[in-house]
């Protein structure tokens, strides 16, 4: 059986800085409130430079897609070559260099996501940089290098080889992304290994790790990705 909406009915209301604050509705939500700021706001490392996102390539997209990849090889036993994440999944702008709350993470990645791996290819990676270089740039990992010309990835290197067109390549990614989401048929028929893992939850566990081995969190640019036009 299929349900469908019957009616819908809707008032517009303005809310502007002349609106005061329920009262009653501000003691009913102020404990749980607390409690949640309690959590969000624990310190769990420490970032030496800001991370800024931009395109081509950022900063906060190579310190993103790293952990994503370090995460992804620590849980898997079949070697993961690389890590890609879509532009618009790496929610923050920008992170402040200093502490690095809980919050800050939730952040950066809002979303429910998981972290899982697909194997794709060598084919099928170059259609997948070929992609990535027709939205003008993802976060990708490191170990992959190409430069972008007339919406095209050229000069594609994988940990500093050719793409292997008869290897088969496995990549950390989401599984929004994995799943055909921002338009990526590439992995229509790609097999996906889950790591039951949020994506949120691998970035958290690695600064905590890293935190613990005194290693403070950092990234820069360094040409990952190139517009030559």
């Amino acid at each position: 059986m299929i349900w469908h909406t019957a009616d819908a009915k809707y008032e517009r209301i303005e809310i502007g800085k002349d609106k005061q604050q329920n009262q009653e509705m501000a003691k009913l939500i102020d404990p749980y409130k607390s409690q949640l700021d309690a959590k969000m706001n624990i310190v769990i490392g420490e970032l030496d430079v800001e991370l800024v996102k931009e395109r081509v390539e950022s900063s906060i997209g190579n310190w993103f897609t790293d952990i994503m990849l370090d995460e992804a090889n620590r849980i898997s036993t079949t070697k993961v070559d690389f890590a890609v994440q879509n532009y618009g999944g790496v929610r923050s702008n920008s992170i402040a260099k200093g502490p690095i709350t809980v919050r800050t993470v939730y952040e950066v990645m809002p979303f429910e996501n998981m972290l899982v791996a697909v194997d794709l290819s060598g084919k099928d990676v170059l259609k997948l940089f070929d992609m990535i270089a027709e939205y003008g740039g993802w976060p990708i990992s490191r170990g992959v290098k190409f430069d972008i010309k007339e919406g095209k990835a050229i000069n594609v290197k994988i940990d500093g080889k050719d793409v292997d067109l008869d290897k088969t390549y496995r990549i950390a990614l989401n599984d929004y992304v994995a799943e055909g989401g921002d338009n990526t048929s590439v992995f229509a028929n790609a097999p996906i290994y889950e790591y039951n893992l949020l994506v949120r939850d691998a970035i958290i566990n690695h600064i905590k790790r890293d935190t613990e081995e005194g290693i403070v969190q950092t990234a820069r640019k360094e040409g990952r990705i190139t517009k030559l036009d």
